[in-house]
């Protein structure tokens, strides 16, 4: 969608219907198509003004604020619980369907903030005295045999450059 014309351009346009002129002379003469010089027009007279209306989705609370509680309860009891399953639970308990993405932006604009892995396994090995480094994250995180991949990656080139060498030239 476009972005509405300036404000200043239908102040113009006003001044000119109160002036006497229609709607579509008002038109032509700012470069608009008649269709926006009847319309804005008659926004004039019913109105008095012709402001653009307001474009997107009306603000609200969306389907979720009134499960708001429910839902927090829900995260106070079992702080690991997924938002697959918080959907789950919020279908099964009030038969209100959300997509777990819609209940994460809901959660988010609470500012309640659901555990990443890192921050729980952070957690547990601070209970159990443990510490945890962002190495010991780095680890839970990525495979430990990347090195191990670019490794053979690099011995096929070799080995394709070495049968194939007239072929990978021209590549």
């Amino acid at each position: 969608m476009l972005a509405p014309l300036p404000d200043a351009r239908r102040a113009r346009f006003q001044r000119f219907i109160e002036e006497g002129l229609s709607g579509r002379a008002a038109a032509l003469r700012l470069k608009l198509s008649p269709a926006t010089g009847a319309r804005w027009g008659l926004a004039i007279r019913r109105l008095g003004h012709a402001r653009a209306a307001p474009k997107g989705r009306p603000r609200g609370k969306g389907k979720l604020d009134p499960h708001r509680a429910f839902l927090m309860e829900l995260i106070d009891q079992d702080g690991d619980m997924t938002m697959p399953e918080l959907a789950g639970v919020l279908a099964d308990a009030t038969g209100v369907q959300a997509h777990p993405d819609a209940i994460g932006r809901s959660c988010a604009s609470w500012a309640l903030r659901k555990k990443t892995l890192v921050a729980t396994e952070r957690h547990r090995a601070w209970q159990a005295g443990e510490s945890f480094s962002r190495n010991a994250a780095a680890r839970l995180a990525l495979p430990r045999y990347t090195s191990e991949i670019a490794h053979e990656v690099q011995m096929a080139k070799v080995l394709t450059q070495s049968i194939f060498p007239k072929r990978m030239n021209h590549i």
